[in-house]
């Protein structure tokens, strides 16, 4: 029988991860390949190898939003034997820029995955949603005395065996252009 420990690592383990407060967002059905899960007994489970590759054509959305308000989970849901992970991605946008209120409402209804960045070594980069347990957007849009602001959350839409992935994969994607906003519009 084989037995597996789980030490402590080192002090400090909770502490928490930088991460860069750039998100990228891809719709599933501008996916051309999506990586293979990893093949050892760790790995499988958390890992991928291989590349996210898009489709000829098509672009990833860099979405801002503010890193301190920038959370990621797994949360396990379901009752014994049907469990699986839910992944949620939280930020808040500041503003109300029309082209950014633009590019959020194209992205409700679609099936996305999101990739959130680490800001030392690359090791806190992850893969949330995949193509056949997608993230989907919701947001709640703030605009008074204390704010004006978006909170854009991106939940998976079913429950999947796996949490969110290590992803160490090239980040080499083509990016929708950054409009400005007309002056009054």
């Amino acid at each position: 029988m084989v037995v597996k420990t789980i030490k402590k690592a080192y002090t400090g383990n909770s502490a928490p991860l930088p991460k860069n407060p750039n998100l990228i967002v891809i719709k599933v059905d501008d996916i051309a390949t999506y990586p293979a899960r990893a093949d050892d007994d760790i790995s499988s489970a958390t890992g991928v190898t291989g590349n996210l590759v898009l489709k000829a054509g098509a672009k990833a959305i860099g979405l801002y939003v503010t890193q301190q308000s920038l959370s990621r989970n797994d949360t396990l849901d379901g009752d014994y034997p049907a469990t699986g992970y839910i992944a949620n991605v939280v930020g808040i946008i500041p503003g109300d820029k029309q082209y950014t209120v633009a590019t959020l409402h194209a992205l409700l209804n679609e099936d996305l995955v999101v990739i959130t960045l680490g800001c030392e070594d690359g090791t806190a980069t992850r893969l949330h949603g995949a193509p056949c347990a997608p993230m989907a957007l919701s947001l709640e849009a703030q605009d008074n005395n204390e704010a004006v602001q978006r909170t854009s959350t991106f939940k998976q839409t079913n429950r999947y065996k796996y949490p969110s992935m290590h992803y160490f994969g090239a980040i080499d994607f083509d990016f929708e252009d950054d409009a400005e906003d007309v002056e009054g519009a």
